[in-house]
């Protein structure tokens, strides 16, 4: 059965041993865009692919886009028709691929181990205050901020 005309050909380049998929999920604030790109950089994985299920929770979305987006990483049909092998670094929100148990596909995509990150929870949470804290407009109360990020 398929599973969508991207999901198949990543399938097939998975099993005729062209395309390495290694796959890392992770919850936000967890530095996996910082290992995404570090294991972009080693000589064995030659391009990287950035949440491809983004916008899982959105009405409607169909998984198959996130299929492409990875296809389309690798070089797409040029890498298709070209025989040649490569690999791929996955950094997936564990988040977004809960949606519809699109897990199960992904790990279907790998032979590897799946890379899956965890922080400390209030390393993360401090993390994620200072985030929102960074974008908030606080003109009004520019010392309350200041005073927040520096506290």
């Amino acid at each position: 059965m398929s599973k969508g005309f991207y999901y198949d050909k990543l399938r097939g380049l998975v099993t005729s041993k062209r395309l390495s998929l290694i796959l890392m999920v992770a919850p936000p604030r967890t530095n996996s865009s910082l290992l995404e790109h570090s294991l972009g950089n080693s000589p064995d994985i030659e391009h990287e692919c950035h949440e491809p299920f983004l916008g899982a929770r959105k009405e409607g979305f169909d998984s198959d886009q996130g299929y492409k987006q990875i296809y389309d990483s690798i070089g797409g049909d040029t890498f298709d028709q070209s025989g040649k092998s490569t690999s791929v670094a996955v950094k997936e929100m564990s988040h977004w691929i809960g949606v519809n148990d699109e897990y199960k596909n992904l790990i279907e995509l790998t032979d590897k181990p799946v890379l899956i990150l965890i922080r400390n929870p209030l390393l993360s949470v401090e993390s994620r205050i200072r985030r929102v804290l960074v974008t908030l407009d606080m003109r009004m109360n520019l010392d309350i901020q200041r005073w927040l990020l520096d506290y």
